[in-house]
């Protein structure tokens, strides 16, 4: 059995930016995500601190759900994280 490392990826074009990050199945990484996500919120859109906040818990519930349901320890879990230039945002998490 390998264990898989995190990595990440930046992909930027004209109408979006798109962070992908691969974490192994852990939870030890969930509290940075959310900080991450929630900074990435703050940084890059005009959304009020309290949908910001609303954007962390539910991306949050959505990874932890990843790692606890859908994967096997030390497996990736992948996400996906678009914010668009008007500010919509759009996240996803790929289990195995």
């Amino acid at each position: 059995m390998t264990e898989e490392k995190a990595s990440s990826e930046i992909l930027l074009n004209e109408n979006s930016k798109t962070m992908k990050i691969s974490i192994p199945a852990s939870m030890a990484f969930s509290s940075m995500l959310r900080d991450f996500i929630g900074s990435l919120i703050s940084r890059d859109t005009k959304f009020s601190s309290k949908w910001r906040h609303r954007i962390q818990l539910m991306a949050d519930e959505l990874i932890n759900n990843a790692i606890e349901h859908g994967s096997s320890p030390g497996k990736p879990v992948k996400i996906a994280i678009t914010i668009y230039k008007n500010d919509d945002i759009e996240i996803s998490v790929e289990d195995t």
